[in-house]
């Protein structure tokens, strides 16, 4: 379950990333996270509010985008590294 507001530590709530998480299941059930960081750039589908958004060349670094998963494609994960949650 992730954080809620008052769950921060002041050290966590002035740091921009507190934790990171590379992503590799295409289930979508990862906590939400504050950035996406992409280490190679193509085409993913992030989940976002729910629904799963295709990225057409998702650019090299991080991203503000909150999301809960990420995949290449419906039923494969991003390969180690590629896509990192950050929060």
């Amino acid at each position: 379950m992730p954080k809620e507001l008052h769950d921060f530590t002041p050290q966590e709530s002035v740091a921009p990333y507190i934790k990171a998480v590379s992503v590799t299941a295409y289930t979508g059930v990862e906590d939400p996270c504050r950035a996406v960081y992409c280490g190679y750039s193509d085409d993913y589908e992030l989940k976002v509010n729910g629904e799963w958004v295709e990225f057409k060349a998702l650019p090299l670094g991080i991203s503000k985008i909150c999301a809960t998963g990420a995949r290449e494609g419906a039923t494969t994960g991003p390969g180690t590294g590629d896509i990192i949650f950050l929060y």
